[in-house]
């Protein structure tokens, strides 16, 4: 099926027009159509488009009115049989009743098809000359190759039982009902839930203790205590009590733990215009209350779906994939524009500790036995090809030389020092008003919870620590900028733009209260002069090569 002739030049009119006038030839939705949708779509019951309300047929069959069926006029290639070498174009009307309604999320946009049961025309259509109607035999299925169509070309349609024809139908055309308006908040009715990707066919059920409940509606009106009208500070919550987490299936065949988080609903409230507001603490770090946790939760699943795991480290990711994943965070959540560097920073630590679960739970565990480290795990969308780099990558041997330096690992989740310095005040640890240092965020970060240090490691530099502080109390160390107790413990000095025991959401210049480092500027006459050096140190070399070659 195509579009009509005029529509389809029109609309390639309106492509090139927005190509010609944008930056670099490329429009922002040209960009994100490239880049795909995301990998789950939203299956509606109700969908308001070009002024007209349409349902589902499962949804039609509880109510009154009919809503599901659908017309489209579509410029179709006829022809009279299989030998026939002279075919026809010609305009064509298909009917059909709605089945599904899926939504393609384009991260910046969405793509509404509506999943159709389209009417045979060679066997299910009958025109009455006489009555000027156009009958259908809706259980004359055809067309089952071509089911979906985009929502934006159908017109709504409504079928009358024909009492003298028993299984056809009357086609009458709808007046437009023009449920539009920006004022309007029914551009979509709820009731939505995520399902599978068309071509991956992700497989997932949701756990029925926990499935949402939303409410039914007999017309359309603007609702405030809906699920998806609600504030956006209940929906983190809601995110955050796993009303939409999955189970997944265990290829180890241990018992259904919870799956990635998906966020879906935070999604669907951006769209209608509910950001969830961010606050910060005096240091510039996100509060870890309800939003807080459900920022870090979305930056880690947003980062896990955006960015392929073959890439070797974050440094090396284009940049435009990085855009991308700050667009999409920044869609959501009510960020400050200061915070994106942060963002991001916490963006990258999350996807290598995606990585890092990766390797630990499915491919270290099985070095030695290769066919298990052939498919992906399900419950992540990862293409097979992706995979297979990932895979030798971490089985190669240079990757143990690569992380034989990670000494002290912490057991904190997503939370971070900053959720775990909220959830130790919460339990009367540390006072409202007290300033905890930071080599105790350190420490207890690395507690089991039992309270135990089981790395052998970590626990002689916990003990230094409480050596330190004991010291500190007594007046025998005196801690000055960065050279503190952890600094001290640990036996190395800070990097540059990050605070251990922190969070990546400080710089240390405003931990330590230090004015932020200038950069010496190098003249010209020294670059040059280091340029000549390095010619001549390759010209000895060569030198010294020949010789070499010469003695030999």
């Amino acid at each position: 099926m195509f579009p009509k002739k005029q529509k389809d030049a029109r609309n390639a009119c309106q492509v090139a027009a927005e190509i010609d006038s944008c930056n670099g030839g490329m429009t922002s939705s040209l960009r994100w159509l490239a880049y795909g949708p995301r990998v789950r779509v939203l299956k509606c019951d109700s969908y308001v488009i070009n002024g007209n309300l349409y349902q589902t047929k499962e949804r039609d069959d509880e109510k009154i009115c009919q809503n599901s069926g659908v017309s489209l006029l579509a410029n179709t290639m006829l022809v009279c049989s299989a030998k026939d070498k002279n075919p026809v174009l010609e305009n064509v009307t298909f009917y059909g009743v709605i089945e599904e309604i899926w939504e393609l999320d384009y991260h910046q946009f969405q793509v509404p098809l509506f999943k159709c049961a389209w009417v045979s025309n060679d066997k299910g259509i009958q025109y009455n000359d006489e009555c000027d109607f156009t009958l259908v035999n809706l259980n004359k299925r055809g067309h089952q190759k071509d089911e979906f169509v985009l929502a934006s070309q159908v017109r709504q349609v409504f079928y009358i039982a024909d009492p003298l024809n028993k299984g056809w139908s009357i086609v009458l055309p709808v007046p437009n009902r023009y449920y539009e308006g920006e004022e309007d908040l029914w551009t979509r009715i709820p009731k939505a839930r995520p399902i599978d990707n068309v071509d991956i066919h992700w497989k997932r059920k949701m756990r029925p203790k926990k499935q949402r409940k939303i409410a039914k509606y007999d017309e359309p009106r603007v609702v405030e205590d809906t699920e998806l009208h609600q504030d956006a500070d209940g929906l983190a919550a809601a995110e955050l009590r796993g009303e939409t987490e999955i189970e997944e299936p265990s290829i180890t065949g241990q018992k259904k733990t919870r799956g990635p988080t998906s966020m879906c609903i935070l999604i669907a409230a951006a769209r209608w215009g509910k950001k969830s507001t961010i606050e910060y603490d005096d240091m510039g770090r996100p509060v870890y209350n309800e939003n807080g946790k459900a920022l870090q939760s979305f930056i880690g699943s947003v980062v896990r779906s955006m960015v392929p795991i073959n890439i070797k480290s974050w440094p090396t990711v284009p940049e435009n994939m990085k855009q991308k994943v700050w667009e999409e965070i920044s869609n959501v959540f009510d960020l400050a524009p200061q915070s994106e560097a942060a963002v991001m920073s916490s963006a990258g630590q999350k996807w290598r500790d995606f990585k890092n679960k990766l390797n630990s739970r499915f491919v270290w565990p099985y070095r030695d036995n290769p066919e298990k480290l052939r498919s992906p795990p399900e419950q992540y969308q990862i293409p097979s090809a992706i995979w297979k780099a990932f895979v030798d990558e971490r089985l190669h041997p240079s990757w143990n030389e690569r992380t034989s330096h990670c000494k002290y690992h912490h057991k904190m989740s997503r939370k971070g020092y900053i959720g775990l310095e909220t959830e130790l005040r919460q339990r009367k640890i540390f006072r409202e008003d007290e300033e905890v240092d930071r080599s105790l965020l350190w420490r207890k970060a690395r507690e089991d919870k039992s309270g135990n240090i089981t790395n052998t490691e970590t626990a002689e530099v916990a003990e230094k620590i409480d050596d330190l502080l004991d010291k500190k109390k007594r007046g025998e160390f005196i801690s000055s900028g960065s050279n503190d107790v952890l600094t001290t413990a640990l036996g190395s000095q800070e990097h540059y733009g990050r605070v251990r025991g922190v969070g990546g959401f400080v710089k240390p210049q405003v931990y330590f209260k230090t004015p932020r480092k200038k950069r010496e500027l190098v003249s010209k006459a020294l670059v040059e002069n280091f340029k000549e050096q390095a010619e001549e140190t390759k010209s000895l070399k060569a030198e010294v090569e020949k010789l070499k070659a010469l003695l030999a």
